[in-house]
């Protein structure tokens, strides 16, 4: 099952590498989405996840395409971006943070 980050570098190897800088806030639904993805990536598939969010049966594919491409909706891309880093900072396994877990499982 392809990550969200896999699917967008992907779309970024596609285009001339100059990507666009988010214009706009997300949309109620465009946070839904990315709020599950950020909850279910890699578990789910973003079809699924579109549909969870709210995005209709019929068109959660293309919807997918769409939000996942950062040259049609940079935004959201960023928004992705910037939660899973979120994310990897929260779970990060540092130095100090594994020494201070040993002491105090001592």
């Amino acid at each position: 099952m392809e990550t969200a980050l896999k699917r967008i570098a992907r779309y970024e190897n596609r285009g001339d590498g100059a990507l666009p800088k988010p214009t706009r806030d997300l949309s109620r639904l465009e946070q839904r989405f990315v709020d599950l993805v950020a909850e279910y990536d890699g578990r789910k598939s973003m079809v699924e996840i579109a549909r969870m969010a709210g995005y209709s049966e019929k068109s959660a594919g293309h919807s997918v395409s769409k939000l996942l491409d950062p040259y049609r909706s940079p935004h959201v891309v960023a928004a992705i971006r910037e939660r899973e880093a979120e994310i990897a900072a929260q779970v990060a396994v540092t130095r100090t943070r594994h020494l201070r877990e040993l002491m105090r499982l001592r």
